[in-house]
């Protein structure tokens, strides 16, 4: 099932680019260009784009299936969401390429006077807004794919994926981006610069500010879905965790599904279960041979000195001489020596 999620995650661009191209279609009035701009999509976003993602899938793949080195499934894993992203925009500016080759968004008739410059400054600037919706798109899904890879990992081999570098900010910022600057710049450019092309391709200035606001549009929905999961889901199952914890449960280990500080978060969470285990271990190893109290004393904080909490509160607590009252009471078995 993750498999089928992750080639659909990355065939998704397929769907994007025939919304895109079917709305430009209809509102230019060049809806015969349809089955070229079809072809064109078929062939690159889907088999060009097919044949790269199962090799970026591969060691993942060969690990579920049980018959491919762990370390070299995990190294991929933690960098999968990332290499999807790079890998769509790449295949995006080819389709893009192909696309305008095949007149698809560019008329064979348009007017020999429009500057060149402004002309592959369109090109540029459409390669790179095509690409970046789609890396986008791309980049969110199969995050939300790699968290569900990394849980799985963890409920089924017990592998607890090592936390990178990346950072929340980062991610929060792109969303930004793409959200917020991205379309006021495409409708800025479009309604300037790009005005007169945009007519000689059938557009109105309604049409292009409403095809604009379109990807805009796709783009805000998508990062609500998949940046919420992202943030949501984390929090929840720690919070599902402290609440075992609570009730006496330290088997309660989470999953690190993220690099960012969510991932951290998570990390430390597992220390301290970890650490709440062991102590729960000294306690009952200690109680079979000494009284409870003496086991509480060993592993409470009474008697450590300032410098063990400095450390943390481990490995440095020692027990300090008291004066208190106490009766000693020997006692023998008769011949038990001899026994």
């Amino acid at each position: 099932m993750l498999k089928l999620r992750y080639y659909l995650s990355m065939l998704s661009v397929l769907v994007i680019d025939a919304a895109l191209t079917a709305t430009f279609a209809v509102l230019s009035g060049h809806a015969d260009l349809l089955p070229q701009a079809a072809v064109a999509s078929l062939l690159v976003l889907g088999g060009v784009n097919l044949i790269g993602s199962y090799l970026l899938f591969r060691p993942i793949s060969a690990y579920l299936d049980g018959h491919g080195p762990a370390r070299e499934a995990v190294r991929r894993l933690r960098r999968l969401p990332a290499r999807a992203a790079a890998w769509t925009a790449m295949v995006a500016v080819i389709y893009g390429l192909t696309a305008f080759s095949l007149g698809v968004f560019v008329p064979e008739d348009i007017d020999d006077g429009t500057p060149v410059l402004v002309l592959i400054g369109m090109l540029v600037w459409f390669l790179f807004v095509y690409a970046t919706y789609m890396c986008f798109a791309v980049y969110f899904a199969v995050t939300d794919l790699a968290a569900e890879l990394r849980a799985e990992l963890f409920r089924r081999d017990g592998l607890l994926l090592a936390v990178g570098r990346g950072r929340l900010l980062h991610r929060l910022v792109v969303v930004f981006a793409v959200v917020a600057v991205m379309p006021v710049a495409l409708v800025l450019l479009d309604l300037s610069l790009f005005l007169e092309v945009r007519q000689q391709q059938g557009l109105s200035a309604k049409d292009v500010v409403f095809l604009d606001l379109l990807g805009a549009l796709f783009a805000a929905g998508l990062s609500l879905v998949f940046v919420t999961r992202s943030l949501v889901r984390p929090i929840d199952r720690m919070m599902q965790a402290v609440q075992r914890v609570r009730s006496g449960e330290f088997d309660a280990l989470l999953p690190v599904t993220s690099n960012d500080e969510l991932g951290v978060l998570t990390s430390s969470f597992n220390g301290m279960v970890s650490g709440l285990q062991e102590r729960e271990f000294i306690r009952d190893t200690f109680g079979k041979y000494v009284s409870a109290d003496v086991a509480k004393a060993i592993l409470s904080a009474e008697g450590r000195r300032p410098e063990d909490w400095a450390r943390g509160g481990r490995g440095g607590g020692r027990l300090t001489g008291r004066v208190v009252e106490a009766t000693v009471m020997f006692t023998d078995i008769e011949d038990f020596s001899e026994l």
